[in-house]
């Protein structure tokens, strides 16, 4: 028991010991002797005198070239090409023909049904002032009144099917090559000819969501196509009502006159719109705010020492960020040096910039 005490009592001397070597070694060292001197040591920092200047927000997306209209022009009834009446990639007009099916066998049909349909005028006509002398029964002539309604109604019905052997240009536009040749049998729904209408042309736009609820319609942009390097001015024509659910953009629509067609359809460039502009806008280098959770701040140079400013932040182009309050144009802001930069630190400029 009493080397147990005794051994205890050489460890705690031992450790006094220990601890007054470290003591000594820590109040007396040249860093100890220097600390203070560090402390009040002027620190060298990088500024930027606030000023007021004109923002504008902007913003560059993709956009596409489109087709104003486009088609693919099918048959409508089945039988053989007879005749091409346009050369692959000829512009027409709207109601223009541009192929024929056979329909010989419709045209005499329509030839017989005329025919009837003349002697039926006449036949009706007849019994028409034979009734009005009670001559013949209702009966007869209501039935000389049905067959002419249903002849008519033949005529009708053979004209539909003549003119959809004539496949006719929906609007004026270009057609693209032609899929089949003069005598191939084509059925109901065979692909015949395109028909692409390019003046105006669409111009679809993609905008990212947090731009979506600045933008408005007849809002003015630039459109440079990539090749060939044509710059384009336009307006915003039409907004989708929602973002697109899997890529959160707005749809966006502008038209472009096309007059010399000498922009492609299918053509991409960058688009180039403006927001919103501010005048007079108090800026500083985004370098200079510091974010926090309840907010953000600068560090500001005044009278040789770093001061801190909670601030409020506006709209954010380039390199530069709008303050909206918390200090005046005038003010000098710490970019470098800014975490360091404790209240009441004493401050030496090396450099000091401003805008031009």
């Amino acid at each position: 028991m009493k080397d147990k005490k005794k051994l205890l009592l050489v460890f705690g001397v031992l450790g006094l010991i220990l601890l007054s070597l470290a003591l000594k070694r820590l109040l007396f060292s040249p860093e100890a002797k220097t600390a203070p001197k560090k402390q009040n040591q002027a620190l060298q920092v990088e500024a930027f005198i606030a000023s007021k200047q004109s923002l504008t927000e902007s913003f560059e997306t993709k956009g596409e070239l489109k087709a104003f209209e486009e088609a693919q022009l099918a048959a409508e009834r089945n039988g053989r090409i007879t005749q091409w009446h346009v050369q692959d990639g000829q512009l027409v007009t709207k109601g223009q023909v541009l192929v024929e099916i056979f329909h010989e066998d419709l045209q005499a049909q329509m030839q017989g049904l005329v025919a009837k349909l003349k002697e039926a005028r006449l036949q009706s006509q007849r019994l028409a002032k034979l009734k009005a002398n009670q001559n013949i029964s209702e009966r007869d002539f209501e039935s000389a009144q049905a067959l002419l309604q249903s002849l008519i109604a033949d005529s009708l019905v053979l004209a539909v099917q003549i003119n959809q052997s004539m496949i006719r240009a929906p609007f004026p536009g270009r057609v693209g090559l032609r899929n089949v040749s003069t005598g191939t049998y084509a059925t109901v729904g065979t692909p015949l000819i395109s028909l692409v209408q390019t003046d105006p042309l669409k111009l679809d736009i993609d905008v990212p969501d947090k731009y979506a609820r600045k933008l408005r319609e007849k809002q003015p942009l630039k459109f440079v196509l990539n090749h060939p390097d044509t710059s384009i001015e336009a307006n915003i024509s039409a907004l989708s009502p929602s973002l697109d659910a899997n890529s959160r953009v707005l749809k966006a629509r502008a038209f472009i006159a096309n007059p010399n067609q000498s922009l492609p359809a299918g053509g991409f460039g960058t688009v180039h719109l403006s927001l919103a502009s501010i005048p007079n806008a108090v800026v500083v280098p985004s370098q200079a705010l510091i974010p926090e959770i309840r907010g953000h701040r600068l560090v500001l140079y005044k009278s040789g020492k770093a001061v801190s400013q909670e601030v409020v932040p506006g709209l954010r182009v380039d390199s530069l960020v709008q303050i909206v309050e918390g200090i005046q144009a005038g003010d000098t802001v710490l970019t470098t040096g800014i975490l360091q930069a404790r209240p009441g630190k004493p401050l030496t400029i090396k450099r000091l910039g401003s805008l031009p």
